[in-house]
């Protein structure tokens, strides 16, 4: 009987203990994601992608006081998520506008020619 109870007094408090878990990994990979966004390319591709990157992580640091453990794991990982869309958006729109000032280059000389005909 003492034996039953003590397994079943360790399984409820492991499963009590695993729940009120931090999410270290979790918060520690976001915060490498908001670093490695936090970089030129982003801030002057996606600024406003990044303050808001920025202000989920603020977010995700007032679950961490509060203890709301399981909302600030999932709020980690989109930090990730979101992390690496920007930083693809910003290198796509840093290429858009370098095909678009080689487009308008090619279109002034083919102006220029067309000119001297």
């Amino acid at each position: 009987m003492k034996l039953s109870f003590y397994l079943l007094f360790m399984i409820f408090f492991f499963i009590g203990c695993a729940k009120d878990d931090i999410p270290k990994r979790d918060i520690s990979n976001a915060k490498m994601a908001l670093a490695q966004s936090d970089n030129s390319i982003v801030k002057e591709y996606a600024p406003q992608k990044l303050k808001k990157l920025k202000t989920k992580y603020k977010e995700l640091d007032r679950l961490i006081n509060q203890k709301k453990y399981e909302e600030a794991k999932f709020l980690a990982q989109d930090i990730q998520i979101q992390s690496l869309l920007i930083q693809k958006e910003a290198s796509i729109n840093k290429l858009s506008k370098k095909i678009k000032n080689k487009e308008d280059v090619l279109k002034n000389n083919k102006i220029d020619l067309e000119e001297k005909e």
